[in-house]
């Protein structure tokens, strides 16, 4: 899952088409002072990440809208993980650094180890895969997929010295 949002947010990113969803309730997020500062100074970046939102108060934003691919569930780790990326990688290109925003991104929104899916959501997911440029490693470069013999499963059951 994590591959397939981060290689879907790149190409819209690369053809400076994020799609956006709208909120239907929008998001209150804290932030602290200095990073409400980097908010506002690289708010269009943040923007063309797909994000559109409302610096409120003194250490507040109201995220109005996210990328498609995030959607509401993860918007506030998503928003968040922008902003850290902006507050870690100052010196670095933009490309770069939206790069790193994507992969962060990615890693918020994806399916978590212990979240149980369906046999319908798992289908998907690898329907979804199949179709990817690079299908067999997570953007952290782990395997997606294992393949094993009858023989290693023999030898994982103790049936096979």
């Amino acid at each position: 899952h994590e591959r397939i949002t981060y290689e879907r947010l790149v190409h819209d990113y690369d053809k400076s088409k994020i799609n956006k969803q709208a909120l239907l309730i929008p998001l209150e997020t804290e932030f602290t002072f200095q990073e409400l500062i980097n908010i506002e100074e690289k708010q269009d970046f943040i923007r063309e990440m797909g994000f559109d939102f409302d610096i409120f108060g003194k250490r507040s934003v109201i995220i109005r809208s996210v990328p498609a691919e995030i959607g509401n569930e993860n918007a506030t780790e998503a928003f968040k993980a922008v902003v850290d990326q902006l507050n870690t990688n100052k010196n670095t290109d933009k490309h770069q650094l939206a790069k790193k925003a994507i992969f962060m991104m990615a890693c918020k929104n994806s399916v978590k180890a212990n979240k149980k899916l369906d046999i319908r959501e798992i289908e998907a997911l690898i329907g979804q895969l199949k179709l990817l440029d690079n299908p067999f490693t997570c953007p952290h470069g782990r395997p997606v997929a294992l393949k094993l013999e009858k023989h290693d499963f023999e030898k994982m059951f103790k049936r096979i010295v």
